[in-house]
This record gives structure tokens, sequence and C-alpha cells, in this order.
């Protein structure tokens, strides 16, 4: 079976690479967010817009990060901060999914704060295209209450990204 087929069949085994492989790249993105929420303070920016911005593009990340693996696997460890040894890396155990959640809350409403609602054009080409947004991490945040059964929040949240600028997001005319 080639590719997500296991995944489309329900027949993945523990020992099967794809799990392995999700498991490890979300870890490794959550390693990184941490390295760089741990050391930018220590960096000089000339516009603290851009770290403040930097920090919660790196939040967005990790939460959706969060947001995938506990719906894969339940309870997971939840590492907020830079492991430097191995001893330190086996001492985490699985959180509790309700507080996994939180975590995630958190981040995506730290960083709903701070996104832009759009990044600027630049000429032809948008080097901004896929970064996030304020509406990528409220829609985010909206899907996360929608998982927890928090349907007047979730409910209150996507109005928000519906109720964004005009034009900002648009169901197409011919869909």
């Amino acid at each position: 079976e080639a590719g997500i087929g296991v995944f489309d069949k329900l027949t993945w085994q523990a020992s099967s690479n794809d799990i392995a492989n999700l498991w490890i790249d979300h870890y490794n993105t959550i390693a990184q967010c941490n390295t760089i929420l741990e050391k930018i303070n220590g960096i000089t920016f000339a516009n603290n817009a851009t770290k403040d911005q930097y920090i919660a593009e790196v939040r967005f990340i990790r939460a959706l990060m969060y947001f995938n693996l506990v719906r894969y696997f339940g309870n997971v460890p939840l590492v907020l901060k830079v492991l430097t040894t191995e001893a330190e890396a086996y001492s985490y155990k699985r959180s509790p999914v309700a507080e996994v959640y939180t975590q995630i809350e958190k981040d995506l409403n730290d960083a709903e704060v701070v996104l832009p609602v759009v990044y600027p054009l630049s000429g032809t080409a948008n080097p901004d295209l896929g970064r996030a947004t304020k509406g990528a991490a409220k829609a985010l945040l909206g899907k996360v209450y929608l998982q927890q059964k928090k349907y007047n929040d979730a409910e209150i949240k996507l109005k928000e990204v519906v109720a964004m600028s005009p034009g900002t997001y648009d169901l197409l005319s011919n869909y």
C-alpha cells in the first residue's frame, strides 16, 4: 500500500513508518517552535512589531501541530520548552487531551491578537502567501472548539472570520 492507503483503509499498525514519521515530524516542528520562542528575545529587531508577528506565527504553527497530534493520538506529551538532554525528553509523559487543548487555545488566542488580517502585496508575486493570518488563527480556533464540542465558542469565533473586513474571506460565486 502506497502513501496514505493505510489511513484510508484504517489498516495501520503501531510499527507503521507513516505513523512514526507523523509523530517525529510534528515533534520536530514543535521543537523548532520552542527554540524560536525561547531565543527570540535575545535578538534585536529594528521593529518590535516584526518580532511580535514572528512570535504569533510560531505560536500558530505550534498550535496546529498539537491540534493534529491530539486528534491522531489523544493524550500526547505537551512540550513547551527546549529539551537539552535525552533524560529530560524521556521525563515527559502524555498529557491529558484537555490540557493539550488548553495550550492550543492559548497559543491561537495569543496569535490572533497580533497576526495581520492580510499581508501587503508586493508586485505581481506575493512572497507572504501562505503565512499565518488573523483569519487563519480564528478559523483554526473555531475548528479546535468544534472538535471539543464547544459549539457556542466555535460559532462566535467562526462568525468573526466571516465578519472580517469585506472581501477578505468570501465564498466563490460559482463553486
